[in-house]
């Protein structure tokens, strides 16, 4: 790829990025107006697909890459929930490789969007001509759509590309800097993250709060829980208070 970004810059890409990151806002205000529930709807949706493809799959190595692909959706969409950001146009830095994973998925859809929108004009274009001036309001309506939608498809596959272009130039800096976090994180959290570890490695489902506070046994373990759900910005349980006072005593 052409790492020269200036031209997606000069076709709209920041203009374009500004207006995307409005509609996010929009978007997540009205799905906390609207759709409250959503994101469990979603949960229960990745549970059920999951499900069917478990009892289709007879391999023990198969059946256990489904539920690890099935809890990172799960914690993929949680935190785009809770940060309010779309995962396609935000990088995550504990792993800045997904976010590339997340582009190219976006560009692809908005490629077939594209082929689609050439196919309606394949379509419109000589019916256009050959009954105008009786050509119908509908298939007037219908091109002034293909137009608006060939546009937003360009503009969201010249933005994924402006990204992908300014992810390359700053890659190295980015897996340095997330080798660092991980490395610190390992440090700080290294005995909860073993707890975690284990939840996850024995159930299906994510682990909530109550059931890793369950699973802890020394005071050192509690401490780590409870510094990373500061550092991420997650309400303790009570029943984590009546964890540490059952340790301390």
């Amino acid at each position: 790829m052409n790492k020269n970004y200036k031209v997606n810059e000069i076709l709209g890409a920041k203009f374009f990025k500004k207006l995307v990151f409005l509609v996010e806002r929009i978007k997540f205000k009205l799905i906390n107006k609207l759709f409250p529930n959503s994101e469990e709807r979603y949960e229960v949706f990745l549970k059920k697909q999951l499900d069917k493809k478990l009892k289709k799959e007879n391999d023990e190595r198969i059946k256990k890459l489904l539920i690890k692909d099935y809890q990172n959706k799960i914690l993929d969409a949680r935190c785009e929930f809770n940060n309010k950001k779309n995962r396609n146009y935000h990088i995550k830095m504990d792993d800045p490789n997904k976010f590339i994973k997340y582009l190219k998925n976006n560009r692809k859809i908005h490629i077939k969007g594209l082929i689609r929108n050439a196919i309606v004009y394949l379509a419109l274009i000589p019916l256009f001509v050959l009954l105008n001036p009786t050509f119908t309001i509908a298939g007037y309506i219908i091109l002034a759509y293909n137009t608006i939608s060939t546009l937003i498809n360009f503009e969201c596959v010249n933005l994924q590309n402006y990204n992908l272009k300014r992810f390359e130039e700053s890659k190295k800096k980015l897996i340095k800097i997330k080798e660092k976090k991980l490395a610190r994180d390992l440090d700080k959290y290294k005995n909860i993250s073993k707890v975690v570890s284990n939840s996850l490695n024995n159930s299906t489902n994510i682990p909530n709060i109550d059931e890793i506070v369950a699973n802890i046994n020394t005071k050192e373990e509690l401490i780590e829980l409870k510094n990373m759900l500061n550092a991420y910005g997650i309400k303790e349980d009570k029943n984590t208070d009546n964890k540490v006072k059952k340790i301390r005593r």
